[in-house]
């Protein structure tokens, strides 16, 4: 796909993955699960996705990877390219969101092609921002402090 509706629709998509849509999700869904979960409970998940985001930006910095040439690129892109911050923060932020890890994958595939189809990252920036994700998301459920807000909603309604 190529023009301008497909490039705004490409954006639309990668908006999905983008810092602002993320947290907002996160802290959405935070908000509206059902009462009677410690502010830990609560505050977890956006933690998560914080700490993953600070350590992704540290690995970024640290391998400083440059990005595709800008001739073919069709958004504004900043900083280094390794691993993608659009498809490790919708994988996370998705997953913790809607406590389904398919609905997490499906979101973060079309993110992460959204991100090659505007000519913003390599093929393997953006398997490693899934890798990253998928990591921080293991991590998390390893520490104990990510339990997906699905689940205790479901225990809620037992």
């Amino acid at each position: 796909m190529s023009g301008p509706r497909a490039v705004r629709a490409w954006r639309a998509v990668t908006a999905l993955g983008s810092r602002p849509v993320a947290y907002t999700v996160v802290a959405g869904r935070c908000l509206l699960a059902p009462p009677g979960r410690g502010a830990g409970a609560r505050l977890a998940p956006p933690a998560v996705l914080a700490v993953a985001d600070a350590v992704r930006e540290l690995t970024c910095r640290a391998v400083d990877r440059p990005r595709p040439p800008g001739a073919g690129r069709r958004t504004a892109v900043h900083g280094a390219s390794f691993p993608s911050r659009h498809t490790m923060t919708a994988l996370i932020a998705w997953d913790l969101a809607s406590g389904s890890r398919p609905a997490a994958v499906a979101v973060t595939a079309a993110v992460g092609a959204s991100r090659l189809a505007l000519g913003a990252h390599w093929p393997t920036d953006v398997l490693g921002g899934w890798l990253f994700g998928a990591v921080g998301l293991a991590l998390a459920d390893l520490c104990g402090g990510h339990r997906r807000l699905r689940t205790r909603d479901s225990e809620a309604n037992r």
